[in-house]
């Protein structure tokens, strides 16, 4: 079969107001992985078009730690997942717990909410801050390099095509690069899985 007839479907809608529920979702074979492959590989390109100075995975996460200063706040969800980031940063595992909270919750809603409180309960609606979403996937990133549990790629994946649907709105250069980051890394952790699966992919 041609996998120019497979299309990766995923990302055919806004996915942040109209979550794609993943219900059953059902394996279409290596035509259907490579299309899903080929597609990632293009948004990748894009990306890499758009950053303006490359800078390593490391270079990255120090520079984005010392430019965002965890504050004294637990109640906006992104000072709360770079205090996560910063603890991983430093190779502590201290606030790891965090990461499996957000992670249950944006597999429940597909949402992540800006503020809650500190028994994690949301306190507004507001789900549109992009970057609590860019720094959920990276954070996911890092604990599935640790781990290999795969809960931490399917949340990877899912929050991929999220922002995906949304890459028009994200337009600083430390959130593009992010999310090139995580979308390199998911098409790694991806290949590696289907090479010990024996499944042939380019």
């Amino acid at each position: 079969m041609d996998n120019q007839n497979i299309k990766y479907q995923y990302c055919n809608r806004d996915l942040l107001n109209k979550p794609e529920k993943y219900n059953f979702a059902v394996f279409q074979g290596n035509e259907f992985l490579q299309s899903y492959l080929d597609f990632r590989f293009s948004i990748v390109k894009k990306l890499e078009n758009s950053i303006k100075m490359t800078v390593t995975f490391t270079e990255l996460i120090n520079n984005f730690c010392n430019q965002n200063i965890p504050q004294e706040n637990d109640i906006e969800l992104e000072n709360l997942l770079i205090k996560t980031l910063y603890e991983k940063k430093m190779k502590s595992h201290k606030l790891d717990t965090n990461i499996d909270v957000f992670l249950k919750k944006y597999e429940i809603k597909k949402r992540l909410m800006s503020k809650y409180d500190t028994g994690f309960l949301e306190m507004n609606q507001d789900y549109k801050n992009l970057r609590n979403y860019l720094l959920l996937g990276l954070l996911c990133v890092i604990r599935y390099e640790e781990t290999r549990n795969l809960k931490f790629l399917n949340t990877i994946l899912k929050i991929n095509d999220m922002l995906i649907t949304q890459a028009q709105q994200i337009n600083e250069q430390t959130d593009l690069s992010i999310f090139k980051y995580c979308l390199e890394f998911e098409i790694k952790f991806v290949k590696e899985l289907c090479e010990l699966k024996g499944l042939e992919i380019q």
